[in-house]
């Protein structure tokens, strides 16, 4: 969805990958099940271009595109709560914190604090920090830029393919964030990109058991469900500390 927006967002209304990009937006629970013969059909739209706007997206074929379509209809599923569901608000509101309670608990027990505070004290001294994600973390990559202005310090943005050719040496930090790992799942190529990068690399996220070639902190969380909320309280706590150290 992310890379839908930015076409729509940089495209003129009338060129082919903005009409491609509006469709799959607002049908983008029918594109995992249906053939790019009947995107042509619905967008009066040649196979080719289809063919070269997910080439466009990074994406090898079509078939790639709808398994990437899938996998973002299923993180969608997965992020709705399945708690007991009373009659009024209130009962709902305190029924859902007091399990966000229960679990933050468990997650403040389990976290990793040598590897946060080596974090933390390795992102003090980088010269200029760059953060990668995709999804739901990537707005985090927004925060992190924003928050740390305030201390000077230099934060790149990497786009969301990791196309660009970043000038990262030995002295800059690379931030990668990925909830639930699904980059490294779905996005092969862009992780070989981020891996044969300089500097020094580091990856967050709730999976415990990704390869990665570099430093990992992880965010142990006992309900995947709330993934993406203590995700982000994991890098509050990460911005908060690191603004301490100025």
């Amino acid at each position: 969805m992310d890379k839908l927006n930015d076409v729509t967002n940089s495209y003129k209304k009338n060129s082919t990958f903005y009409i491609l990009s509006l469709f799959f937006q607002e049908h983008i629970h029918e594109i995992p099940y249906i053939t790019m013969d009947e995107v042509a059909i619905r967008t009066f739209v040649s196979k080719s271009q289809i063919s070269k706007y997910v080439r466009y997206l990074d994406y090898k074929t079509y078939i790639d595109f709808k398994d990437a379509c899938l996998e973002y209809l299923e993180s969608l599923e997965r992020r709705r709560h399945d708690f007991k569901v009373y009659d009024n608000m209130k009962d709902n509101i305190l029924n859902f914190t007091n399990t966000m309670i229960y679990f933050l608990n468990s997650l403040t027990n389990s976290l990793d604090y040598n590897r946060l505070e080596l974090l933390i004290k390795q992102l003090t001294s980088a010269n200029t920090i760059y953060v990668f994600a995709q999804g739901d973390a990537r707005y985090l990559c927004h925060q992190i830029q924003t928050e740390l202005q305030v201390i000077n310090k230099n934060v790149i943005i990497c786009d969301v393919d990791f196309n660009h050719s970043y000038d990262i040496n030995d002295n800059d930090l690379l931030l990668v964030f990925s909830i639930d790992g699904n980059t490294f799942k779905y996005n092969k190529r862009v992780v070989k990109r981020i891996e044969e990068t300089n500097g020094t690399k580091w990856l967050i996220s709730c999976q415990s058991n990704i390869r990665f070639k570099g430093k990992q902190l992880h965010v142990p969380i006992q309900y995947e469900k709330f993934n993406a909320y203590f995700f982000k309280y994991v890098i509050d706590l990460l911005i908060l500390n690191l603004k301490q150290t100025y």
